[in-house]
């Protein structure tokens, strides 16, 4: 387990959110659960969460993003829920997805203290997971557009990413913007994980791939 040190800046100006992503044996769909509960144990110690929840998914590149108030959550068991994203307005909960070229995308509301984490692979961006989700958001919460912030954190980018698909990174901000988010309102890493070493990639390596990045957002309280 190795923790990334990725310089966030979206959400610099609201001390109560937390972000944080490692590198790691988190999936139990790819390894022995022995090694996986392991090292959930260590990333929970590491960032001095273990008093707090950590809500993860049963990720099926879906287009469902469900409430993290209404799950059962524990880290250190094999996921049942399944969706590829989750929200919430309950402190002390943090939510987390796992990727691998797909996209991890993290936004917060802080009028509405809205936080949220989706799983985008091409596929999500296909049926529209994050434009869903942020309209369902404004149109359950009365949640103004214009106060959501996002973080687009490391994917397969354009300049490696081939096929059809190969923008759907940029897909996704378009989403954001036919809703009327603003270019400030949105961070994109840019870090494209088929070529930047530090971070697991599906296409680079292929069968041989055993870690995950693991994203996470919450509000400590």
């Amino acid at each position: 387990m190795q923790l990334s040190s990725l310089n966030v800046k979206i959400f610099k100006d609201f001390p109560e959110i937390q972000v944080s992503f490692a590198k790691g044996n988190f999936g139990f769909e790819l390894n022995g659960s022995e090694k996986v509960l392991g090292e959930r144990k260590e990333f929970l110690k590491s960032l001095k969460l273990e008093q707090y929840e950590l809500a993860t998914l049963s990720q099926v590149h879906g287009a469902e993003v469900i409430n993290a108030d209404n799950l059962k959550v524990d880290f250190l068991q094999p996921e049942t829920a399944e969706a590829d994203g989750l929200f919430s307005k309950k402190a002390q909960l943090f939510l987390g997805v796992k990727t691998a070229d797909c996209l991890p995308v993290l936004f917060y509301h802080p009028r509405k203290k809205i936080f949220g984490i989706i799983h985008v692979g091409w596929r999500g961006a296909e049926s529209q997971i994050l434009f869903k989700a942020i309209q369902e958001l404004v149109q359950s919460y009365a949640a103004a557009t214009q106060d959501f912030y996002f973080y687009f954190g490391p994917a397969a980018q354009s300049c490696c990413y081939e096929g059809q698909h190969r923008n759907f990174v940029q897909d996704n901000i378009s989403q954001l913007k036919a809703l009327g988010i603003r270019n400030d309102q949105i961070e994109n890493s840019g870090i494209c994980t088929i070529h930047d070493t530090r971070f697991p990639s599906h296409r680079r390596e292929k069968e041989q791939r055993k870690e995950v990045l693991l994203s996470i957002i919450g509000i400590r309280g």
